[in-house]
């Protein structure tokens, strides 16, 4: 499952096919395996913590600023794709 927690524009959708996307903050469904976020929002050690099956960290658009990189490696494989 893929949170999303910013708008996307539906012709970027296609790479997700396949997928069960839900919309919500981050945090919100334990059950995801990745989220897409704006890089301007803030994804703190306790969100990352209510997320235990999250794999990935997808930043759609530049910068990892806002992410809580050293939760996010130390709760486990995750990637996180800021570019």
């Amino acid at each position: 499952m893929v949170l999303i927690s910013t708008p996307l524009l539906a012709d970027s959708l296609g790479a997700l096919e396949g997928h069960r996307l839900v919309a919500g903050e981050p945090g919100s469904d334990a059950e995801a395996e990745a989220l897409i976020c704006p890089p301007a929002m803030s994804v703190t050690g306790a969100q990352l913590s209510q997320m235990p099956s999250l794999r990935v960290i997808a930043v759609a658009g530049t910068g990892t600023d806002a992410i809580d990189l050293e939760t996010a490696a130390a709760t486990g494989d995750r990637g996180v794709d800021g570019r």
